[in-house]
């Protein structure tokens, strides 16, 4: 085996083994599906958090607590249907996510305001990518309902995130 071969052998195998999987019908697309759902609800209740603290305008904050609200019960959903396939979650947000709400805990004011904003619309662009994509390409009943489910939330949240954006910038303007 080639050094490059051997390398990605590797690095397959350490990625398949951070989603710990006990279900052997739980296909590995399903596994990321689930680390990568669970990450993403995770930080948007941590975000939510912060921008109900944090957050200048009431709006910020009152979507923020939305948020929280919302992502935590699917994500309780989400825990118990990887508890059903025996499915091991994360238990934190990956570096990437963790980099945004630093980065959001260093800003205050319209700033703030601004980049959550702009993190929810994108956040929920991924989201509903993600969902869109089990609903349409898992292999297990559980998990297509689940995103389709889902999906339906999360396309009224990017809205909402729309919107507030679009509000947060034009009182930047004023």
């Amino acid at each position: 085996m080639n050094r490059f071969a051997t390398i990605a052998a590797a690095c397959a195998l350490g990625l398949a083994g951070s989603v710990q999987a006990a279900d052997t019908d739980t296909t590995y697309s399903d596994q990321m599906f689930f680390t990568n759902a669970a990450i993403g609800g995770m930080a948007e209740v941590d975000a939510g958090k912060l921008a109900s603290a944090k957050g200048s305008s009431k709006e910020v904050r009152v979507f923020g607590q939305k948020m929280v609200s919302e992502h935590s019960k699917n994500n309780d959903e989400l825990k118990q249907l990887a508890a059903k396939k025996n499915v091991q979650l994360p238990a934190t947000t990956d570096a990437k996510h963790q980099e945004m709400l630093a980065k959001l805990q260093g800003l205050s004011g319209d700033a703030f305001d601004l980049a959550y904003a702009a993190d929810m619309v994108k956040g929920h662009e991924d989201m509903a990518a993600l969902l869109a994509r089990a609903a349409r390409e898992s292999k297990d009943a559980d998990v297509r309902m689940f995103a389709t489910d889902t999906l339906a939330a999360v396309h009224m949240h990017h809205q909402l995130a729309v919107d507030l954006q679009q509000t947060e910038m034009a009182e930047e303007t004023e």
